[in-house]
């Protein structure tokens, strides 16, 4: 799904909660919700500490990813083929397009950005193990790239902020499974 605001995505995994409790389907005290940025990250690394979480991490393509691949510049690493599909590519688990993370996650760099629950902030000075964003704020943290941009905005660390009303053609959400937060 793109063209999706935060607010969407909020209303998304409520319903999608709501319905698993209704049929029983679903553990005790978790819910649907969007990662927080440090999971999101933690997910798209999957173990792995260069530029993306594929093959071995030093480089990011439109080969490996649905980015924009369509220069030498838009690319990170030593790359054989200029790809730019300037398109969304579906997810399709029974054929998908590129190869899944190391823990079998799938398009985590490229194809749209993906809301995080997280309002945007810096990074806090002092080291923290998967911390929670600001508890007030005015713009929400999106993480992933998308198929417009380079890889330089697909990176895992890369982050950006949007307005939680802003949707677009290149946004879209992850659902996780866990607790809820605060």
């Amino acid at each position: 799904m793109t063209d999706i605001s935060y607010t969407q995505a909020l209303q998304y995994c409520y319903k999608k909660t709501s319905l698993a409790r209704e049929h029983g389907t679903l553990p005790h005290r978790l819910i649907f919700r969007l990662p927080t940025e440090a999971e999101w990250e933690y997910a798209c690394r999957s173990g792995n500490k260069g530029v993306s979480g594929l093959e071995e991490g030093n480089q990011l393509s439109g080969l490996i990813a649905n980015i924009n691949g369509g220069s030498q510049s838009d690319n990170i690493g030593k790359v054989t083929a200029l790809i730019n599909r300037n398109k969304l590519t579906p997810v399709l688990p029974k054929a998908p397009k590129f190869s899944p993370n190391a823990w079998g996650i799938y398009d985590m760099h490229g194809n749209v950005k993906e809301w995080c629950y997280d309002f945007y902030a810096d990074y806090p000075a002092e080291a923290h193990v998967d911390p929670i964003g600001p508890i007030r704020g005015v713009k929400r943290v999106i993480r992933g790239g998308s198929f417009l941009r380079s890889a330089q905005a697909a990176r895992s660390a890369c982050r950006e902020s949007l307005e939680p009303s802003w949707r677009g053609s290149e946004i879209g959400f992850r659902v996780v499974l866990g607790y809820p937060l605060r």
